[in-house]
């Protein structure tokens, strides 16, 4: 078994009105200098959706590009369907 160990470097907390969880984000640093996104729920996106919306490329180059899509990914929440994600 492989260990990896990642340093956090911020964290969000996102309010959504009327969804009754907290959503939180994270970008971390990976060991080879690569940052990584995470987030604690999944949602669907709207109402045409065919369901939630797993983003399938959270790792990038660097920092800003990592916060980038993350805020974009927040932005999108709605209280249509929110599932956490088990790996958060």
């Amino acid at each position: 078994m492989n260990n990896s160990i990642s340093e956090v470097v911020k964290e969000y907390v996102l309010d959504v009105e009327g969804l009754y969880v907290t959503v939180k984000g994270r970008i971390s640093k990976t060991e080879n200098n690569k940052f990584r996104w995470q987030i604690s729920h999944y949602c669907k996106p709207s109402e045409t959706a065919a369901g939630v919306y797993r983003p399938s490329n959270t790792t990038f180059n660097s920092f800003d590009e990592a916060e980038r899509e993350l805020k974009l990914y927040m932005n999108s929440f709605t209280t249509i369907d929110v599932t956490p994600n088990e790996y958060y």
